[in-house]
C-alpha cells in the first residue's frame, strides 16, 4: 500500500512540475539528493557520517575514498613529502573526528569547563567496549585556554555506551544553546590569527553557515561585559544561507553584529556619521577581515565522502578568478594597518598561493605577508608553496605560462602559474599555512594573513587625505594661544572642510551628489571600477541590477525608539533602567502603535543603518531581541524581559532584581509550579512585597566555581514563581549550579516547518530564541498568573523564527 500511495504521489508530480510534495519535491532538494551521492541501504552506514560508522548497520553504503586524478595530481604539486604521502592519503580516507569549543564571550565559559570536567569527563576515561578502550575527549593543545576539545567515537559506541550518548546529548543541546558550538578544528584557526579586539571594526565576506563568525563574535567581546566599540559585519552573497548564519549566530546574541546579503566581491562602502565640525559622512573601513573565499572544497574530503567522485584538477582553476576578486576587494576596504586572512579549506595552489601571489604582485608597495610561524606552536602546518603546476583540462600540467602552446595559453590565465622562484621568494609565500591532514587528526586547511601597509590606488589615497584634512579642520584649535584669532580660524576650518568634501567627492568620482550622498548603492557602484578608465561614470547594467535587488528585498525596515516613546518610558519606570542605559539604541521592525519586539543594538550599529540605504545594504539580520509584548491584566508594563537580552539588560536593572540561593535556583529549574511559599525566607519576603510580571533571580558567585553572578528569568504570578527559560537550558544553568547530571537530557528535535505571511516573515509567536517555543509552552504561567500570548504579528524576517522554515 505504501509502495502504491508513493506511485500515486509521483505521478500526481510529474503531471505538476510547480507543485511540491513534501521535503521530496523541488528543484533545490534534487540538486541536494544529487550532491550527496550515497544511497540508503541495510547493509551499511556512510563513512563520512559524524563520528565514523560501523559495519553491518543500518545507514548508508559507503563510498569509494579514491580518485587516481586527485593523487597524481597533488603528488605532482608536492603539497605533502614523498615519504609521507601514504600516510597522508591514508588519514585522508578516514572519517574526520568531531571537534567543539566553549563558546569564550560568556562570563560562564570557564565555569562551563570546570563543570564538565567535574561531571562528564570521568566517566569517559575507563570505558571499553569489545575489549578496545574508548579515547576520552582531549584539548586541542594549540587553542588558547584548554576551550577547543576533540572527540573521536563511533555512532555505534554511542548507542552502546550511556555514559557516552549522555555526553553526546550534552554537546548537542549545549550547542544550540549556543554554550558551544560543534566546529572542526582548521575551522578555528583563521579568527585566531586575526586577533580581533573589542575595538575593532570586522568584515566577514563569505560568512555561511557561520562558525567562524560566531568565533569572531566571541573575540569582540571578549574581556567586556557591556556592548564593544566595534563590531562585526557578517555577509554572504546566497540569502539563504544568511539565514542560516542567523540561525547560527542569534546563539550568541550580540548587538554589535550585522549580517548582509552582497556580492562579496563588489561589497559596498558602508558610511557612519560625520566627524564633529563635518558635515561629510565618514567612510567606514575595517580593521580586521576574513576573507574565508568559496572553494573546490577537497580538504573536506574526510567529512564529505561524496567529494572524491567529483574532484577533477579544473575546479581550482574555475574559481581562480572569483578568489582573486573577492580578496582584492577585500584589500580595498581595509584600513591601513589592518589584518586580512585569506583562507580555503583546499589542498590546491592555484586557489590558495597563487591567488595570494597575483595579490602581491599587484600591490608590492601596498601588502605584506605576515609570519606566524610562531603563533601557536603546538599546531602542526606546513609552509607555503614557492612554485607549483597548473593543469589544463586534458590533465596535462604545465609549469610555467610562457611554456604553454598556443592553443592553451588563450584557456588559461596567467595568475594561476607562479611566479619566478626569486620573485615567490621576496614575496615570502612560504610564510602561508598549509595543513594537512595526518599531522594532527584534522581536516585540510590553507590560511595567509595579509597586513595592508598602505593605500592600494591613488583613488584611495585621495580619500584617506581627504578624509585627514576633514579631521584636522574639524578638531583646528581655538582656544588658548589662538583665542583671539577664533573667527579666523573657523573661516578657516569651515573652507579645509568644504575643500576635503570636494576632495572626497572627486575621489568617489562623483557619485556623493544629490540625495544620493553617501549611501551604499552609488559607493559600491563607484568604487568597484577602482583603477579603470571610467572612473566615477557608473555602469547601465550594474545600476540596473542594483535596482532589481532592491525591489526584491523583502526585509521589514528599521526604526529606532528614544527614551521619550510612552512604551519606552513605561519599561524605564517598571524595570528601574538607569539613567545612562542607551535607549536611543533600543530597535524595532514596525512603527504600529505597540510593535511586538524590541531590539537593542550598539552605537556603530545604529550609524551604519541610518547613513546608509536599507535596501540597497539589504540588512538580513542585526540587534538582540531585549523585549517582547506581554499583555497579562495584573501586570503593569507591556514588555516581559526576553532571556537572550538579559545579559544586556542586567547590569542597568535596578527593581524585580532578586538574590536567590543556590538551593533557591535549582528548585525553580527543576521544579514546574514551585509556591512562593516553598523558597527561602529572605527570597519569599521580597517576592510577596512584589506585584506580579517578569523578575530577575540572580545567584551570586562562588569562588572556584562560579565566577559572575547568574543571573535567569521568572514570572512572580499570584501565588507561584516560574522559570523563564527554555527545558534545555535549564540543564545548562543546573550543571552551573553543581547538580550531578540526571541523564535525562533529551537532545533537540527540530521544529515543524511555520506558517508564513504573503511576505514570506513567520507568523508564529515566540522568543525567537532557539527551543524558546518550548521554553514558553513550558514556563509562561496560564491564566492569571501568565503572561498571555500576544496578538498576533508577523515576526521580522531578521530572527531565528524566520531560520526555523528554512531549515525546517
Amino acid at each position: 500500500n505504501e509502495l502504491h500511495l508513493y506511485s500515486v504521489l509521483s505521478r500526481a508530480r510529474a503531471r505538476m512540475p510547480g507543485k511540491r510534495f513534501g521535503r521530496g519535491g523541488g528543484r533545490h532538494n534534487k540538486r541536494f539528493r544529487g550532491e550527496r551521492g550515497v544511497e540508503w541501504t541495510e547493509g551499511g552506514a556512510e563513512d563520512g557520517a559524524e563520528g565514523g560508522a560501523e559495519g553491518g548497520k543500518r545507514g548508508y553504503s559507503s563510498l569509494k575514498r579514491e580518485n587516481p586524478m586527485f593523487e597524481e595530481y597533488y603528488k605532482q604539486q608536492g603539497i605533502v613529502k614523498p615519504e609521507e604521502w601514504e600516510q597522508f592519503i591514508t588519514v585522508l580516507r578516514q572519517p574526520l573526528a568531531a571537534t567543539f569549543r566553549l563558546t569564550g564571550t560568556r562570563q560562564t565559559a570557564r565555569d562551563l569547563l570546570h563543570a564538565i570536567e567535574t561531571h562528564y569527563f570521568p566517566k569517559l576515561t575507563s570505558i571499553e567496549l569489545d575489549g578496545e578502550r574508548i579515547e576520552p575527549p582531549r584539548a586541542l593543545p594549540w587553542y588558547p585556554d584548554r576551550l577547543a576539545w576533540h572527540m573521536d567515537f563511533s555512532r555505534h559506541a554511542l548507542r552502546r555506551a550511556e555514559p557516552l550518548n549522555q555526553f553526546h546529548k550534552f554537546i548537542v543541546s549545549e550547542n544550540e544553546q549556543g554554550h558551544i558550538t560543534r566546529q572542526e578544528a582548521v575551522s578555528m584557526i583563521p579568527p585566531l590569527l586575526l586577533d580581533v579586539q573589542p575595538h575593532h571594526k570586522v568584515l566577514d565576506m563569505c560568512a555561511a553557515p557561520g562558525s567562524k563568525t560566531t568565533q569572531l563574535i566571541e573575540a569582540l567581546h571578549a574581556g567586556t561585559d557591556t556592548i564593544p566599540s566595534g563590531l562585526v559585519v557578517a555577509n554572504d552573497a546566497d540569502n539563504k544561507r544568511c539565514y542560516m548564519l542567523v540561525h547560527q549566530t542569534k546563539r550568541l546574541q550580540s548587538p554589535s553584529f550585522v549580517i548582509t546579503n552582497q556580492d562579496a566581491s563588489m561589497f559596498p562602502l558602508l558610511y557612519l556619521d560625520p566627524k564633529p565640525g563635518s558635515t561629510e559622512k565618514e567612510l567606514l573601513v575595517y580593521d580586521r577581515i576574513l576573507c574565508d573565499v568559496p572553494c573546490s572544497g577537497d580538504g573536506t574530503l574526510r567529512k564529505n565522502p561524496n567529494a572524491w567522485t567529483r574532484w577533477n584538477p579544473n575546479l581550482g582553476n574555475g574559481l581562480h578568478s572569483l578568489q582573486f576578486r573577492i580578496a582584492e576587494r577585500g584589500i580595498q576596504l581595509l584600513a591601513v594597518g589592518g589584518l586580512m586572512v585569506y583562507s580555503t579549506c583546499s589542498f590546491n595552489p592555484i586557489e590558495n598561493e597563487a591567488v595570494v601571489a597575483a595579490l602581491l604582485q599587484k600591490y608590492p608597495d601596498a601588502l605584506e605577508l605576515i609570519d606566524v610561524s610562531g603563533r601557536h606552536p603546538d599546531l602542526a602546518r606546513e609552509p607555503g608553496l614557492l612554485s607549483w603546476m597548473v593543469s589544463d583540462k586534458k590533465g596535462a600540467l604545465y609549469p610555467t605560462y610562457e611554456g604553454l602552446p598556443d592553443d592553451v595559453r588563450a584557456k588559461l590565465r596567467k595568475s594561476l602559474f607562479a611566479p619566478p622562484r626569486e620573485e615567490a621568494a621576496a614575496m615570502h609565500l612560504e610564510r602561508c599555512l598549509r595543513i594537512l591532514p595526518h599531522k594532527q587528526d584534522t581536516g585540510g586547511f590553507f590560511v595567509a594573513l595579509l597586513l595592508k601597509k598602505a593605500e592600494t590606488s591613488k583613488r584611495e589615497r585621495r580619500r584617506n587625505e581627504a578624509a585627514a584634512a576633514a579631521t584636522a579642520a574639524a578638531v583646528a584649535p581655538t582656544t588658548g594661544a589662538g583665542a583671539a584669532e577664533e573667527g579666523e580660524d573657523k573661516a578657516e576650518a569651515e573652507a579645509a572642510a568644504a575643500e576635503a568634501a570636494a576632495a572626497l567627492r572627486e575621489s568617489l568620482g562623483g557619485e556623493g551628489a544629490g540625495e544620493e550622498e553617501g549611501t551604499a548603492a552609488g559607493a559600491g557602484a563607484a568604487e568597484s571600477d577602482e583603477d579603470g578608465d571610467g572612473e566615477g561614470k557608473g555602469d547601465d547594467k550594474a545600476q540596473g541590477d542594483q535596482e532589481s535587488r532592491k525591489r526584491i528585498y523583502k526585509e521589514d525596515p528599521f526604526y529606532f525608539l528614544n527614551g521619550e516613546n510612552p512604551h519606552v518610558r513605561s519599561i524605564r519606570e517598571y524595570y528601574g533602567l538607569r539613567d545612562d542605559f542607551p535607549f536611543d539604541l533600543f530597535l524595532t521592525r514596525s512603527l504600529t502603535e505597540k510593535s511586538r519586539n524590541i531590539y537593542l543594538v550598539s552605537p556603530l550599529v545604529k550609524q551604519i543603518i541610518n547613513n546608509n540605504d536599507q535596501a540597497m545594504l539589504r540588512i538580513i539580520n542585526t540587534g538582540v531581541k531585549v523585549m517582547t509584548r506581554s499583555e497579562a491584566d495584573a501586570v503593569d508594563c507591556g514588555y516581559r524581559i526576553c532571556h537572550e537580552g538579559l545579559q544586556f539588560l542586567f547590569p542597568f536593572l535596578t527593581k524585580r532584581v532578586f538574590a536567590a540561593s543556590r538551593a533557591d535556583a535549582l528548585l525553580l529549574l527543576t521544579r514546574d509550579v514551585p509556591s512562593m511559599s516553598e523558597f527561602s525566607s529572605p527570597l519569599k519576603e521580597e517576592l510577596q512585597a512584589t506585584v506580579q510580571g517578569t523578575c530577575v533571580l540572580a545567584v551570586p558567585p562562588v569562588e572556584g566555581e562560579q565566577s559572575a553572578p547568574l543571573p535567569f528569568l521568572g514570572w512572580r504570578g499570584h501565588s507561584t514563581l516560574r522559570c523563564l527559560v527554555a527545558k534545555p537550558d535549564r540543564h545548562h544553568y543546573k550543571l552551573l549550579l553543581g547538580q550531578e547530571p540526571q541523564g535525562d537530557l533529551q537532545a533537540p528535535k527540530p521544529k515543524p516547518p511555520r506558517k508564513r505571511d504573503r511576505r514570506g516573515q513567520d507568523d508564529a509567536a515566540g522568543d525567537g530564541a532557539p527551543a524558546a517555543a518550548a521554553a514558553d509552552a513550558a514556563s509562561v504561567p496560564a491564566a492569571a498568573e501568565a503572561a498571555p500570548a500576544p496578538a498576533p504579528e508577523a515576526a521580522p524576517a531578521a530572527t531565528t523564527e524566520a531560520m526555523d522554515v528554512t531549515t525546517a
